[in-house]
């Protein structure tokens, strides 16, 4: 009798083992749940149903479809372009305005000025330049009223006016049709801005050649250097979409916070006028809940998190590090984490966390940019990440921490930059996983604005993980070992260590 009672114990370990690791049960663990709710200041919502997207070209397709019917469209983007995709984008923007349509765009300023490039960032700072550029201009011009464009982060003192902190980085693309009542509010989250670079990474022009990005081009780029990147969206319908046009309202009420002396004149009265017809929106949305937000619409469980950047005096709430450290110290043993990110030069926290974790068996895939390409960004993290790298590699157990750098596929009309920000917890389509704006780098986790989308949904982690794989084979990446970090020269070794010790908290 004895036996048969320690059998069915063991049995029911074995099973409460596979079940906590392999059927994903330690994420929905009830209490682990509720940990992540104060920790992250999110709630998780069951019954939402998700796509991905992979590429601009699957993305800028649902883009599109999303707008040819909406009543209401909230865009907000850390860049908005003035380039073929971004062009199409207005045009329909401009006629669904005509519409009757109300369209909101939020765009943060330093990273659409950076692409234009103003003559002056002083005249920027000091009030002297509409922050606005002129094809968003005329899209209000165009728009009969019910356009409305704020800008995000518009540059006020000197620590404000460089790019590399205090950014607006949250990208969101949100529609609903609200005049028949019929269609769900629906969001499009991920990696992906407003513009070339992005949205037409596979697509091909009307002699069936990949489209390649004008700007790269006149920056001196030629082959599959300039071609779109890497990036990935997902689209979500269900209760979790109430979460983020709350958070869409709230950070365009945010910037009104901001000193700059243009800004204050000219566009806080706008940006009052457009709060107003938001929070209309909203009510509208939230007295036709069952409609806007609907309940039972898909198997995912749907967590949104975000953190506000650390400016006009913000408290520090460091939502999106909090959930990755909880989640490395809850993922069971000898699991498998996967990271496909633009830059990745994490946190001594977020560090420590990783490594952690790899003393408990688990194993780490990182894949992120090699130090060339014509994004001039991408190498000052990528080079001080080599340092960060290549000490870990030394402490953690040997084989926990692959390390992967992104080469393109030119085959796919996709070339050397990846600025996807995608994370797997787990192997197996019961895991849990995160797509959003934000990377593992010390300006995501403390400094800027950045959101995420927690996932958990057997068939869209089956995806998930395809994609991955793909990423993470060759041609389109290469694993760096500890010999070829070895071998780099002592003067790039040194500007690594010197990069990654001085400016790491800034970059």
């Amino acid at each position: 009798m004895k036996k048969i009672v320690f059998l069915i114990l063991c049995l029911c370990k074995a099973y409460g083992e596979e079940n906590s690791s392999d059927d994903g049960y330690w994420f929905r663990n009830t209490e682990f749940q509720k940990s992540l709710d104060e920790k992250t200041h999110s709630r998780g919502h069951s019954g939402n149903q998700v796509k991905l997207y992979v590429n601009g070209e699957n993305s800028l397709k649902q883009r599109l479809a999303n707008l040819a019917n909406a009543d209401v469209i909230l865009i907000k983007a850390y860049e908005f372009w003035n380039d073929i995709s971004s062009n199409e984008i207005l045009d329909v923007l401009i006629d669904r305005t005509k519409q009757g349509a109300k369209v909101f765009i939020q765009f943060d300023v330093k990273g659409t000025f950076s692409g234009i490039k103003p003559d002056s960032e002083a005249d920027l700072r000091e009030g002297r330049l509409n922050p606005i550029p002129d094809y968003l201009q005329k899209f209000l011009q165009k728009s009969e009223g019910n356009g409305f464009v704020i800008p995000t982060t518009v540059p006020y003192s000197l620590l404000s006016t460089g790019s590399w902190v205090l950014k607006d980085h949250e990208k969101s693309f949100i529609t609903w049709e609200r005049k028949n009542q019929v269609n769900p509010v629906r969001v499009i989250l991920g990696g992906m801005n407003i513009g070339d670079m992005y949205l037409l990474g596979g697509v091909k022009d009307k002699n069936g050649n990949f489209e390649t990005v004008s700007y790269y081009q006149s920056e001196g780029f030629s082959g599959y250097s300039t071609l779109p990147m890497r990036d990935t969206d997902v689209e979500v319908i269900g209760t979790v979409t109430e979460d983020i046009v709350a958070r869409y309202i709230d950070a365009a009420e945010f910037q009104l916070k901001n000193p700059n002396v243009y800004f204050q004149k000219e566009q806080a009265p706008h940006i009052q006028l457009a709060l107003k017809e938001l929070r209309l929106i909203q009510q509208d949305m939230l007295q036709n809940h069952a409609l806007a937000f609907p309940e039972n619409v898909g198997h995912a469980l749907v967590r949104f998190i975000y953190k506000t950047a650390k400016e006009f005096g913000s408290r520090e709430i460091s939502n999106i590090q909090n959930f990755f450290i909880s989640m490395l110290k809850q993922v069971p043993d000898h699991s498998t984490i996967q990271f496909a990110t633009g830059y990745f030069l994490p946190t001594k926290l977020l560090w420590k966390a990783i490594s952690e974790a790899t003393h408990r068996g688990v194993i780490f895939d990182i894949l992120s940019n090699r130090p060339q390409g014509p994004e001039s960004a991408i190498a000052s993290i990528a080079l001080p990440a080599r340092s960060q790298i290549r000490h870990y590699l030394k402490i953690v157990p040997s084989g926990s921490i692959n390390f992967y750098e992104w080469f393109g596929n030119p085959l796919e009309g996709i070339g050397v930059v990846m600025h996807q920000k995608v994370y797997s917890f787990g192997l197996g389509e019961n895991q849990p996983c995160a797509i959003g704006s934000a990377n593992l780098n010390t300006m995501s986790l403390y400094w800027d604005s950045e959101d995420l989308l927690v996932i958990q949904e057997p068939d869209f982690k089956k995806q998930l993980d395809e994609m991955l794989r793909k990423d993470f084979t060759s041609p389109n990446s290469e694993k760096i070992t500890m010999e070829q970090l070895k071998n780099e020269s002592f003067l790039h070794q040194i500007k690594e260590f010197l990069i990654n010790k001085f400016a790491r908290d800034f970059l």
